[in-house]
């Protein structure tokens, strides 16, 4: 298949990602956010690209907001 023509609205870039999963409602997003570039900076990684979320377990599974799974990773370039 040829991938350079296929039309999409992100793109992942190859490289090495910090991941940090946390389960319940979406207000703490920002918080957990912070707790990842954070992270990253005491360990002394370069962040190349801004966090984005992977909703793994969302509202389209569950109502239960207590059961949601949320990912969040952010490319680094480790030293």
């Amino acid at each position: 298949m040829d991938y350079e023509n296929i039309e999409c609205d992100f793109v992942l870039l190859e490289g090495d990602y910090l991941s940090l999963y946390y389960r319940g409602d979406y207000g703490q997003s920002y918080d957990r956010i912070l707790d990842i570039i954070n992270y990253a900076k005491e360990k002394g990684y370069q962040l190349l690209s801004n966090p984005f979320e992977i909703y793994e377990v969302d509202n389209r599974d569950t109502i239960r907001s207590e059961e949601f799974l949320t990912e969040i990773q952010v490319r680094i370039q480790t030293n």
